[in-house]
């Protein structure tokens, strides 16, 4: 993993069998774009795009690199030349599912991330014995059945609003 400058990531292998000493070539960075839409291909503004490092630049503790839609549902991504990455695509304002895909390179992210129909999941967050509201709690939905890492990370994610209110969307089973 070669960092060329601030932020500016790369993954070139190095050859050390014929001599100890080589220079390295860091690819630029790829910017890779496209749009997240609902199950009726609708664009989605505000979803969100993240791009996790696994691999290489897992192994040098590089941060998810993410993204917000715009009106049009666009996204952009600047990400290393080289490296692989879980995608992971969601709609905070819960009007699709999560979509992921587990191992992508720059060159292979999705420039239509298609949501899937979701069950959306509505209520407000208080504290019992207590009116108001809790802002800004973090509400995450595990999977019961399954197993290995699958079983500690989030099917979906979101926090509360101000009034304490929240909307999660999670992949319908009837679709």
């Amino acid at each position: 993993v070669i960092e060329v400058a601030a932020g500016d990531f790369a993954v070139a292998p190095l050859e050390t069998t014929t001599c100890a000493a080589q220079s390295l070539a860091a690819p630029a960075a790829l910017v890779a774009t496209g749009t997240i839409e609902s199950s009726s291909h609708l664009a989605l503004a505000g979803a969100r795009a993240e791009a996790v490092p696994i691999g290489a630049l897992a192994l040098a503790n590089l941060i998810p690199v993410q993204a917000t839609s715009d009106a049009a549902g666009h996204f952009s991504l600047a990400l290393a030349a080289g490296a692989h990455y879980a995608l992971h695509f969601f709609d905070p304002g819960g009007r699709g599912a999560p979509h992921d895909y587990p191992d992508e390179t720059a060159t292979g992210v999705p420039t239509e991330a298609l949501l899937q129909a979701a069950l959306a999941i509505t209520g407000q967050v208080t504290v019992i014995g207590f009116p108001n509201p809790v802002a800004n709690a973090s509400l995450q939905i595990l999977c019961g059945s399954c197993t290995g890492v699958a079983a500690s990370q989030p099917i979906a994610a979101t926090a509360t609003d101000v009034t304490g209110s929240y909307r999660i969307a999670v992949p319908d089973p009837g679709m």
